[in-house]
């Protein structure tokens, strides 16, 4: 069948598919294309740095230091079962890709050039949770915990500043206003780094770990702020 205009005039499918290139060569979609190869090239790269570092790691778990004479072997700890060190490896590339979850919500916002009814909270909330858990891992020397929420948290940096700069000035239903969550996500930094540096590892470590599972909470509950925006 040949396409029709809303006017009535046949289009052919020759036009069809010059608008298609048109639409699909616009500096704009191209610029979003882009954003998205490089987050996922960025993601999959971090990935995979992650989860070479716990086979590493594992592997040398496994061959272990060399055998002295003087160990007692009278008592053996039951090895720990293999599919915890699975998820041990997998944890992290799991904890990336939801960290990416949410960019193609945030290209279409780009697209459209409109944060429409979205609430602000979930990427405001991704910086604060994905920075305390990366300073917890600092505490606690755990390399998989730290660098897989180092990038989330950059890329929750990235989804509130595009978030930003398509919202419209003073809007208060994200809830609140943007320069809230600015100020909000800002205090808890600077009061999470006074914490680590005034006080010893392990108190600051204990501190920051139940805040974490807090944030965690938060993080997960954030896009419920959706409903009532909407309602």
């Amino acid at each position: 069948t040949i396409p029709r205009h809303t006017t009535g005039h046949i289009r052919s499918p020759q036009i069809d598919a010059q608008e298609k290139r048109e639409i699909t060569s616009h500096p704009q979609v191209n610029m979003v294309k882009r954003r998205q190869s490089s987050f996922v090239y960025f993601a999959a790269f971090a990935a995979a740095l992650l989860l070479n570092n716990d086979l590493v790691t594992a592997s040398k778990a496994r061959v272990g230091p060399a055998i002295s004479p003087d160990i007692d072997f009278s008592v053996s700890s039951p090895s720990e079962p293999k599919w915890i060190s699975k998820c041990s490896q997998l944890a992290p590339c799991c904890s990336i890709l939801c960290s990416l979850a949410p960019l193609p919500t945030i290209l279409q916002v780009a697209r459209k050039k409109s944060t429409g009814n979205l609430p602000l909270l979930p990427y405001s909330s991704m910086v604060a949770n994905g920075f305390i858990w990366m300073l917890y891992g600092f505490l606690q020397d755990l390399p998989s915990v730290w660098s897989a929420n180092m990038v989330g948290a950059i890329l929750g940096v990235y989804y509130f500043k595009e978030f930003k700069s398509y919202c419209p000035v003073g809007s208060s239903n994200l809830p609140g206003t943007a320069r809230q969550h600015k100020l909000i996500v800002s205090w808890i930094i600077f009061a999470n780094l006074f914490v680590v540096f005034n006080m010893s590892k392990t108190k600051a470590a204990d501190i920051i770990g139940k805040e974490a599972v807090f944030m965690y909470v938060v993080l997960f509950a954030s896009p419920l702020a959706a409903l009532k925006v909407s309602s």
